[in-house]
C-alpha cells in the first residue's frame, strides 16, 4: 500500500542505468491492469490513475480481491474519507474473511477457468457475463483491483517449495488475468506472481524489495495501527454458473495440473561467494554469471546452448527489452578449453577475459536497441499483419537453431542484487529456465526444466553450474587476478 502511494503521488525515485534515466512507464501497469481475454489477440486494461491524473480522468479504483478456499471477496483499502487502512484495520478486514471460509467450506474456485488456453478463456468469459448481470459486475471488480492477495492453504518450508506454489499451485486460487498477485501461505510465508504482459520482471523485483526493506526496517517496533471506525465488511462475489462452465472448469483443471506435473523447480542458494568476489577481479557480475552457466551446461550437455539473456531498453521511451546473445564464438572457445585439461593456464585465462569482454559489449549495444532479435519480431509481425509470406530467414534451420523463433535453450535473467528470485517455464521442450539474483557473498538460483524431455535435468544444472563457480574461482585466484 505504501508502494502504491509512490506511485500515485510520483515519488518513485527514477530509475538509471549508467547514469542514464530509464522510463518509468511500466510501473503504472503494476496496479489496476488485467489483460482481457480475446479470440485473437487479448486487450490490456489499465485504470491506474496517478493523483494529479485525478483532477481530470476520474479516481483510480482502492479496492482489492482476496482470495481464499475457492472463494472470491472483495474490500476498499482506503476509508471513507480516502485514507489508507491501517494494518490493524486490514487483519480485521481478512479476519472477516477467513472466518467466512472457515464457516462457508470451499467455493466456485471460477479462477480455475483463467488458466484455460486464452480462446477457450474467451468464449468461457463471454458466456459467463451473458449468464447473469451479477457476473458482469463480479468480473469487473476483479479486473478492475488494484491487485489480487491470495491466503493460500499450503505451507511451503523452503524457497524451492514457494517458488513451486508461486508458478503451478491451487488453481481454484488463483486469477491469472491480473498483473500482480500476492500469495500468503498458512504457516505466513510469501510468495507473489506476476503477468509478465504488463511489465518485466523488474517492477515486482522493485516492489517487492521495497516490501522487504521496510519490513527489515520495522520489524523491531512495527506500527499496525488502530481500528478507527467500524468499515463495511469485505464483500463475497458470487458467479452464476450453469453445467458448461462447471464441465469446463473440470477440463481446464485436468489441463493444468497436466503442465503443473511436467515442470520440475529447482531454487538454492550457492554460498561460496557472491559479487564480493567478483569485483576485485574485474568482471561484471552478471558476464561472470553468464560465463558460469554456459560452462555449467557445457559440462553437463557436453554441447554450448543458445542463450538469451534479458538486456533492458529502458533507456528508450515506453522501451522493454531486446534479447542479449550471450552464447558467443569467444564464450564457446572458452568453455572448450577450461574443459579439455590440456589448454595452459595463461590462454585459458585470456579467453575468458575476451568473452567476457564480448558479453559486456553485447549488452551495452543491446541496450542502445542495436540487438537483432526486436527488429526482427518487427519484421515478423509486419509480414504476419500484411499477409505476406515470412522471409526464408525465420523458416532456416539455422535461425531456429540460434534460439529464433522462441527456441533458446537457456532463458536466463537476473533478478537483480537483492535477497529476492523469480522463475518462469523454459521457451522450449528441451531448454531450461534460468534466473539468479547475486549478492555480496551469494549467489540464489531458480531453474527450470521439463520433465518429459530426455535432455534436461534442472538439478544437474545447478550442481554443474556450482562445479563451473568453483572452477572460476580456481582459474582467477591461480592466475592472481
Amino acid at each position: 500500500l505504501d508502494f502504491w502511494a509512490l506511485l500515485r503521488q510520483e515519488r518513485l525515485k527514477p530509475q538509471s542505468f549508467r547514469k542514464i534515466p530509464w522510463t518509468m512507464h511500466q510501473f503504472r501497469r503494476f496496479f489496476n491492469t488485467a489483460r482481457i481475454p480475446a479470440e485473437g489477440k487479448d486487450e490490456l486494461v489499465c485504470k491506474f490513475l496517478t493523483e494529479a491524473e485525478e483532477s481530470y480522468s476520474g479516481e483510480s479504483p482502492t479496492h482489492i480481491v482476496v482470495l481464499q478456499g475457492g472463494r472470491i471477496f472483495t474490500f476498499d483499502l482506503l476509508n471513507e474519507r480516502r485514507e489508507p487502512l491501517t494494518a490493524a484495520e486490514i487483519t480485521a478486514q481478512l479476519d472477516h474473511i477467513d472466518n467466512a471460509c472457515a464457516r462457508l467450506g470451499p467455493g466456485d474456485g471460477v479462477g480455475i477457468l483463467t488458466h484455460g488456453d486464452r480462446d477457450s478463456w474467451a468464449q468461457n468469459r463471454r458466456l459467463l457475463r451473458s449468464l447473469h448481470p451479477d457476473n458482469e459486475r463480479c468480473l469487473r471488480l476483479i479486473e478492475d483491483a488494484m491487485f489480487v492477495l491470495v491466503m493460500d492453504d499450503a505451507s511451503p518450508k523452503n524457497r524451492q517449495e514457494v517458488m513451486s506454489e508461486c508458478l503451478k499451485g491451487d488453481c481454484t486460487n488463483r486469477w491469472l488475468d491480473k498483473s500482480y498477485s500476492v500469495i500468503v501461505f498458512k504457516n505466513l510465508t510469501l510468495g507473489s506472481s506476476a503477468d509478465h504482459t504488463p511489465f518485466d520482471g523488474m517492477v515486482p523485483v522493485t516492489c517487492a524489495h521495497y516490501v522487504h526493506l521496510t519490513y527489515l526496517a520495522t520489524k523491531l517496533n512495527p506500527d499496525d495501527g488502530t481500528v478507527r471506525a467500524a468499515l463495511p465488511e469485505p464483500e463475497e462475489l458470487q458467479f452464476q454458473l450453469n453445467q458448461t462452465l462447471v464441465s469446463e472448469m473440470e477440463r481446464v483443471k485436468m489441463e493444468y495440473y497436466a503442465l503443473c506435473d511436467n515442470l520440475d523447480v529447482v531454487c538454492d542458494v550457492f554460498t561460496g561467494y557472491g559479487k564480493g568476489f567478483m569485483k576485485p577481479v574485474r568482471i561484471h557480475p552478471e558476464a561472470f554469471l553468464q560465463v558460469a552457466i554456459q560452462l555449467g551446461y557445457y559440462k553437463l550437455h557436453r554441447k554450448p546452448a543458445a542463450t538469451y539473456v534479458t538486456a533492458s531498453t529502458r533507456a528508450f521511451y515506453h522501451g522493454r527489452t531486446e534479447t542479449c546473445r550471450a552464447c558467443t564464438p569467444e564464450l564457446v572457445d572458452f568453455v572448450k578449453a577450461a574443459t579439455d585439461g590440456t589448454t595452459s593456464l595463461t590462454r585459458v585465462v585470456t579467453l575468458l577475459k575476451e568473452s567476457v569482454q564480448k558479453f559486456e559489449k553485447l549488452m551495452v549495444e543491446c541496450c542502445k536497441n542495436h540487438g537483432c532479435d526486436r527488429h526482427l519480431m518487427g519484421l515478423a509481425l509486419t509480414a504476419l499483419e500484411e499477409g505476406m509470406p515470412l522471409p526464408d530467414l525465420f523458416l532456416d534451420p539455422a535461425f531456429v537453431k540460434s534460439g529464433g523463433n522462441g527456441n533458446f535453450i537457456l532463458s536466463t535473467s537476473c533478478n537483480g542484487y537483492t535477497p529476492l528470485i523469480g522463475c518462469v517455464a523454459p521457451m522450449c521442450k528441451d531448454g531450461y529456465g534460468v534466473f539468479y539474483s547475486i549478492e555480496e557473498n551469494r549467489i540464489i538460483f531458480a531453474m527450470s526444466a521439463f520433465k518429459d524431455s530426455d535432455e534436461t535435468d534442472a538439478r544437474a544444472l545447478y550442481e554443474n553450474i556450482v562445479h563451473a563457480l568453483f572452477d572460476l574461482q580456481g582459474l582467477l585466484l591461480s592466475a592472481k587476478l
